[in-house]
């Protein structure tokens, strides 16, 4: 069996592959093992659909992507996706006098 699944990526957007090990691919993608999501990582399996051959995985994920990723899965699977996660962070007091790069962002203390 050969599997097309659909991600959903910390930038709220989602990425379509298909795989023959789920599980394998799945951790590829959490230890930014595959290029195309290496920087939206942590990733959720949102969709996971079990097809018989190769070719027609291909197919699907084609269809997918051609369709958008998000639109396809909002009007074929019928759910709103799920989320943003981001994980929960160490609250930094940010004040007029801290440090800022070139670009104005607020440079955070190391350790």
């Amino acid at each position: 069996m050969i599997y097309v699944y659909i991600l959903k990526l910390n930038n709220s957007t989602h990425y379509c592959g298909i795989t023959k090990n789920i599980a394998v691919r799945f951790s590829q993608h959490q230890q930014g093992m595959s290029w195309s999501t290496k920087l939206y990582r942590p990733v959720v399996l949102v969709w996971l659909h079990e097809c018989v051959d190769r070719k027609s995985a291909r197919r699907l994920e084609v269809k997918i992507k051609n369709a958008g990723v998000t639109k396809w899965l909002i009007k074929n699977v019928g759910v709103n996706p799920p989320q943003l996660y981001i994980p929960t962070q160490e609250k930094v007091l940010v004040t007029a006098d801290s440090p800022r790069d070139w670009m104005g962002h607020t440079l955070e203390p190391l350790g």
